[in-house]
């Protein structure tokens, strides 16, 4: 929506196009960074021979969703608030297109390293602990509390 905004503003003001320049600029590099930290998520190691098995808890959202798209789609079709065609061929491809993909296109498929968009260095992710003195505890909870009556006071006035 924004490029067509700004497309259609570039008659009125040729300065416009500049916006436009970047905001093409922006999507592809959003795109590599997207590809990277899709693929950081779901590639393995080609190495890596283990497979490993995601808890229920992590799924259950992904059930949860997709029984409300089912709800969805029933209620959807029974108000009629579209014609069914709108609804039923896109629920169509959500559901054949991953079969096709795991059949056919990546039946064969070995897997590879995630792809850095060119980086030689890895990523690897860590959690620090940091051990904070009572005192300096007590001082954040003032200072957050001091600043929770400033917003609740400017809010108010």
């Amino acid at each position: 929506m924004a490029i067509e905004l700004v497309a259609g503003e570039i008659s009125n003001n040729p300065l416009y196009a500049l916006s436009l320049i970047f905001i093409a600029l922006g999507s592809v590099f959003l795109t590599l960074l997207y590809f990277k930290v899709v693929t950081k998520l779901f590639a393995s190691d080609a190495k890596e021979s283990k497979k490993k098995k995601i808890p229920f808890l992590f799924s259950s959202t992904s059930f949860a969703f997709l029984a409300m798209l089912i709800v969805g789609i029933f209620t959807s079709l029974d108000a009629n608030l579209l014609p069914t065609m709108q609804i039923v061929t896109p629920m169509l491809l959500i559901a054949v297109v991953p079969i096709l993909f795991g059949v056919i296109v990546f039946k064969k498929a070995h897997r590879v390293k995630e792809y850095n968009c060119g980086e030689k260095d890895e990523v690897q992710l860590n959690m620090y602990y940091f051990d904070i003195s009572q005192k300096s505890v007590k001082i954040i909870y003032a200072i957050s509390l001091a600043l929770m009556i400033t917003l609740v006071v400017g809010v108010a006035s």
